[in-house]
């Protein structure tokens, strides 16, 4: 299970959800039973979300990523993005002190399928979704979303159905600032997960509307497996990319390994101070953004901040699951042998970048998956160590 790296954005709002009665059926024997109707409805949503392509590039992993022109992505089958005019870079990026130190902890990992070949000028890096990535997801209906029932607490906002014992997190969080903007250079591992509807995924989230009922939640990360609401990377309009260089769920070239070699990716999700839009920099290249349009709750700042882990646990046979969380390893192993987030930074309101502080720790169990946060580090700054193998004998 590849490790890659992923975007998400989130809105309760109905606008950003895709609503389609689920087309896979289970039969008693277990077996799926595709109808001549249903195929014709695959068929006719991969038509849909695969636009036309200039050039295709078959990635050494078997994934496809299509050249789509810049105009002709999914986004743009938004209806509130009918008229939008594109941004190609942000207005202005907040200079960043620590440049030198954060080239220091760490190997940049890159993307496999850059090795096969590069998209042409005009055109963004779009990775195919097959017939094969419906049924293994169950539903178009549910196809590239998260459960809104993983939605955390945030303020007053209901948690509806969460079930901490399905999402377990070891994250930081930062409330009550003004937050234009997160950095974080980011540990890449490749976790064991140990179910095929199981995922591990390390990341930041900034998020807007804590006490309204339709919060907004923009994530970036990498993520082993896959995730199940809001929507994932292009798997619906909305993110805007302009790079035609990095390929949103693209695998990584290559991952940390315990005691060995560390691999890492830096992103930043920053407001655009005089558009408004919220951009995506992945080692510092400027990917694309989502147009502030969509955003019900993001058009001023965001009200929370968090970075860390977050693992699903279906508890098969009434165990805890033995996925893991970052290496597998708990915060107190330490550099090269836990998942680690170092430079963690927010922008503030005056769109200076800065060193994330008064922040709280938030451990689900820290029995199974624990977090040690640190700050003022002189090559560091703020970081965490976070992570572990879930099942275990303090974990049953």
């Amino acid at each position: 299970m590849a490790s890659h790296v992923f975007m998400f954005h989130r809105t309760v709002s109905s606008m950003l959800f895709l609503v389609i009665t689920a087309l896979v059926i289970t039969t008693s024997s277990g077996r799926r039973e595709i109808s001549e109707l249903q195929e014709v409805e695959i068929q006719r949503h991969l038509k849909r979300i695969n636009k036309p392509a200039v050039k295709s590039i078959k990635s050494l992993d078997g994934d496809i990523f299509d050249c789509v022109n810049i105009t002709n992505q999914l986004a743009f089958d938004h209806p509130l993005l009918k008229n939008h005019t594109i941004q190609m870079r942000p207005s202005f990026i907040p200079k960043d002190l620590f440049r030198n130190d954060k080239k220091q902890s760490g190997l940049i990992s890159t993307q496999l399928w850059q090795r096969s070949g590069k998209c042409p000028e005009n055109t963004v890096p779009i990775r195919r979704t097959t017939r094969k990535d419906l049924l293994r997801w169950g539903s178009i209906g549910s196809y590239g979303k998260k459960d809104p029932n993983a939605i955390r607490n945030y303020g007053s906002h209901p948690a509806a159905n969460f079930d901490p014992t399905i999402h377990e997190y070891a994250i930081i969080r930062g409330r009550g600032g003004i937050y234009n903007g997160i950095e974080a250079a980011i540990n890449v591992w490749k976790p064991h997960v140990q179910e095929w509807n199981e995922f591990s995924l390390a990341q930041m989230w900034i998020v807007g509307g804590i006490d309204a009922p339709d919060l907004n939640s923009l994530e970036a990360g990498w993520q082993a497996d896959r995730y199940k609401t809001g929507c994932y990377n292009h798997l619906c309009s909305g993110f805007v990319q302009t790079n035609q260089g990095i390929g949103i769920g693209a695998t990584f070239d290559r991952v940390s390994t315990y005691d060995g070699e560390q691999f890492k990716v830096t992103l930043l999700i920053m407001k655009d101070p005089q558009s408004g839009d919220w951009w995506l920099i992945v080692n510092d290249v400027s990917v694309g953004y989502w147009p502030k349009s969509i955003l019900s709750h993001l058009k001023g700042s965001a009200s929370a901040v968090d970075w860390g882990g977050e693992i699903l646990n279906f508890k098969v046979g009434g165990r805890h699951t033995n996925t893991d969380m970052g290496s597998g390893h708990f915060a107190e192993e330490g550099f090269k042998k836990s998942c680690s987030m170092d430079h963690i930074f927010i922008v503030d309101e005056h769109h200076v970048k800065r060193d994330a502080e008064n922040v709280k720790v938030d451990m689900d169990n820290a029995k199974c998956y624990n977090l040690a946060h640190g700050s003022n580090d002189p090559n560091w700054r703020t970081y965490i160590y976070f992570g572990g193998p879930g099942q275990n004998p303090g974990c049953p």
